[in-house]
């Protein structure tokens, strides 16, 4: 289950933030959490969570810079990659109107 803050619109194919700034959680377990997303008409930074912390440079993934994704295109982006397989709750905080999320993949 996805849980949604803000105002977003439920797209056939993702979910758009239709207000300046919302937040997006999901539980998961996994070792890895990649997301599809792309930008509005301006990139849209977003800040990664997991479990109420930051994620820091052990667990946080190669698109991740001070726990700050740059979503600046459409494509695949690696928010979390952790040294096992764990379940935690991921919160991603995202800013820029227009910012599309297609799907969640995990490895």
């Amino acid at each position: 289950v996805i849980y949604v803050a803000g105002s977003w619109k439920n797209n056939p194919d993702s979910l758009e933030l239709a207000s300046g700034e919302g937040k997006v959680i999901l539980k998961y377990t996994a070792m890895a959490v990649n997301i599809v997303a792309g930008p509005g008409q301006q990139p849209s930074l977003l800040q990664v969570m997991l479990d109420g912390n930051f994620v820091n440079s052990t667990n946080s993934g190669s698109d991740v810079s001070d726990s700050a994704v740059k979503v600046d295109g459409q494509r695949l982006y690696n928010l979390v990659y952790d040294s096992g397989y764990y379940t935690k709750v991921i919160e991603i905080n995202a800013k820029g109107e227009g910012f599309r999320l297609y799907t969640f993949t995990f490895g």
